[in-house]
């Protein structure tokens, strides 16, 4: 392998990782601060986590990110950012209705997921 690419593949690592984890610091000092900077910095955070293993989440969650997100409550939003903490099996699960969430203060994102998204 070239090393200048390796190198290069590693600093496009080490960027990735130093942004996300600005967008970590971010989120946990105020997770709806309504600064542009923290919001682009959460968005595409929240980009990187709507791509899924699974590409019946990935047509679901991005787009509601996309289209849905920014018009929520700082809940939801909240709700949001948790659900998208859980393993994709369980997601599909409760998002398509299958199966009962166990964690009551995602009801209401998954209901908003489901009906905006039409399922």
């Amino acid at each position: 392998m070239n090393s200048r690419l390796a190198v290069g593949g590693e600093l496009a690592i080490i960027v990735y990782i130093l942004t996300v984890t600005q967008a970590n610091l971010m989120m946990k000092q105020n997770p709806t601060q309504n600064s542009k900077a923290t919001d682009s910095l959460l968005l595409r955070k929240l980009e990187w986590q709507c791509r899924r293993g699974m590409l019946e989440l990935d047509v679901i969650l991005g787009p509601f990110l996309a289209r849905d997100f920014s018009s929520l409550d700082a809940d939801q939003q909240t709700a949001f950012v948790q659900l998208l903490e859980h393993p994709d099996p369980d997601l599909y699960t409760w998002i398509m209705g299958y199966g009962d969430c166990p964690h009551e203060q995602l009801y209401p994102i998954l209901k908003s997921i489901q009906l905006k998204m039409s399922l």
